[in-house]
């Protein structure tokens, strides 16, 4: 199965009749191709039956299968051999095979599939503690997880609920074959077909049979990165359980403007949409410039929205407004701080945005109700002498409310300090460096924070927008006080999202487009159901040439969490536009999308 290594076929036994077939015909000698992977189906016994009936074709089959079932499997045999049984008896159901097929629906029922899940379970419980016989077995295992994992969506879950079976849910069972992947350092899934779980981690290999036309489509619970077909710059995504919608803001200039949707990747394009405010024509102290708006709920329901503007004067001072005293830089550890990999600029220019050169003012509006789409009126003023970029608040795991941003300056440095309440700072304590710029070189913005399992992450960009080298990089909270550098980390910043593609299939590597380079600006949000959570961020398709601002697009990404209960994401999941072969699978508890207008 050369697009499908692992996918299990009731094949085995046909070496048998393919060798007498040969002799029969006189053919003197006979080779084979066969897989390049240690979990492809049954692939030891494939290889040692071979051998054996290309020797003799003479010798019964199903007396050498059994033969070494016995010997290699140990206790677990007896299930082995009633499984290879079981689908030899199912293949007069089959009506074509060859060795491109991808899809295991073409050979196995589900009800078949899980009985042989069933078997497999109990021949790895009769070899537990016994190391040969149950490795042999675990790889074997891996086809038959492969299977379900592919299939889960499409008719395993199904099947599963009618028969009522103890069958883990879709991630519990890739967590058992990736965990079986890496023991035994295998997970090519075929020729140019890349690594089977990151395909399959958060996507579907396989196509959807559409009932109206029985043509095979991209599945209905499905969408593919990016998730904008224009540009959208520093998105913020959130999802609201009250009403049943996320909601999307992003950089607009002139105004903020909110987008709705029951669908996460149908944000950007939607046309329910609403400009909440814009700056009055005079006597405001926000002229325009509007950068990063941010909406969060406050306690009182109401809603709160946080973003910068500018009234268009050029930044005045290295630390522009109350100047550098009013930072408490000192004793707080400066040059444990990473540096970004420079700005990729063509010709080694710098290429700097209006953001860098213009003096911005935090700013907080609040809803005039309950819905966002109600109107939003001017609060005030955050901080009259900080010139900053990107603010947003959140709670330590005490449920203290605090305020975090990026801090113009030679570069920028992302500062936190307390809030009283959702609309005002504790003047009493000075703003605290927890992420440092040494130079203009350093840019650090748009923090974020995840908390999960009683841990505190911070989240943000490493590297300005335009620059190719752009990344995400995390670091855990890990002291008694939020607004002390030294609780953050020191030198111990994590990459987080690096540009790239997760995916990397053969068709990916021949669309320039199947790629997101320099990725930031991350917001976090649920899915619906609360069992996941979601990154959406804004990244280049292209390289930056060095002649003016990049466009961006919106890209959306279900985040993991490792062992140890830390988030990561790794590289974006990006698919070729012209051939996608991985389609990702929506938030969890969201409805399926309509197929037109996909």
């Amino acid at each position: 199965m050369f697009h499908n290594f692992f996918m299990p076929t009731p094949t085995v036994d046909l070496i048998g009749p393919e060798m007498r077939f040969y002799r029969d015909h006189g053919v003197i000698g006979v080779g084979s191709q066969l897989s390049q992977s240690s979990l492809s189906d049954c692939i030891d016994l494939v290889c040692w039956l071979w051998g054996k009936m290309a020797w003799n074709p003479n010798f019964d089959e199903w007396e050498l299968i059994d033969r070494w079932c016995d010997g290699a499997l140990g206790a677990g045999a007896p299930f082995v051999k009633k499984w290879l049984r079981m689908e030899r008896d199912y293949r007069p159901n089959i009506r074509y095979l060859g060795p491109y097929e991808k899809d295991s629906r073409a050979c196995l029922s589900p009800e078949l599939l899980l009985q042989g899940y069933d078997l497999f379970r109990k021949a790895l419980e009769a070899t537990e503690g016994d190391p040969r016989p149950h490795g042999q077995l675990e790889r074997m295992y891996g086809s038959i997880l492969s299977a379900l994992i592919a299939r889960y969506n499409f008719d395993i879950a199904e099947a599963a609920r009618a028969k009522r079976l103890d069958l883990p849910d879709r991630d519990g069972l890739f967590a058992k074959f990736n965990a079986i992947c890496r023991r035994h350092n295998a997970d090519w899934m075929g020729e140019g077909q890349g690594s089977y779980p990151r395909r399959v981690r958060h996507g579907e290999i396989l196509r959807f049979d559409d009932p109206a036309t029985s043509k095979k489509i991209e599945p209905p619970w499905t969408f593919g990165n990016p998730v904008s077909k224009t540009h959208v710059q520093d998105p913020f995504i959130t999802w609201d359980g009250e009403s049943g919608f996320y909601y999307l803001l992003s950089s607009t200039g002139g105004e903020i403007e909110i987008r709705r949707a029951k669908n996460a990747c149908r944000l950007a394009g939607s046309d329910d949409k609403c400009v909440v405010w814009r700056p009055p024509s005079n006597g405001n102290d926000i002229a325009g410039h509007i950068v990063a708006p941010e909406l969060h709920r406050g306690d009182d329901g109401r809603w709160y929205i946080y973003a910068s503007g500018s009234d268009g004067m050029p930044l005045s001072s290295p630390f522009s407004g109350g100047g550098g005293d009013e930072v408490d830089f000192g004793d707080m550890g400066l040059g444990d701080d990473t540096k970004p990999g420079g700005n990729d600029m063509k010709g080694g220019k710098d290429f700097k945005d209006e953001a860098a050169a213009l003096e911005f003012r935090m700013f907080v509006l609040r809803s005039r109700g309950g819905d966002p789409f109600g109107g939003f009126d001017f609060v005030g003023i955050l901080d009259r002498k900080a010139s900053a970029l990107d603010p947003t608040v959140f709670r330590d795991t005490g449920g203290a409310l605090y305020l975090a941003y990026a801090q113009q300056g030679q570069g920028t440095s992302i500062m936190v300090r307390r809030m009283k309440d959702w609309t005002t700072v504790d003047d009493t304590q000075a703003p605290v460096p927890i992420v440092t710029a040494h130079g203009p070189d350093d840019v650090f913005e748009a923090p974020s924070f995840i908390t999960h399992g009683g841990r505190l992450f911070l989240v943000y960009s490493s590297g300005g927008r335009w620059s190719n080298a752009c990344q995400l990089e995390m670091r855990e909270f890990s002291g008694l006080d939020v607004c002390r550098n030294s609780a953050w980390g020191g030198k111990k910043a994590s990459v987080f999202l690096v540009s790239g593609n997760q995916i990397a299939t053969r068709a990916t590597e021949n669309d320039k487009f199947a790629r997101c380079l320099g990725p930031g600006h991350a917001s976090f949000f649920p899915s619906p159901d609360g069992t996941q959570l979601w990154c959406a961020y804004h990244g280049m398709r292209r390289p930056n040439v060095g002649t003016g601002p990049a466009d961006v697009f919106l890209f959306e990404q279900r985040v993991d969490f490792d062992a140890s209960g830390a988030p990561y994401m790794g590289q974006p999941e990006v698919d070729s536009e012209t051939a996608p072969g991985t389609f990702l699978i929506i938030p969890s508890g969201e409805p399926w999308l309509a197929q037109k207008g996909r």
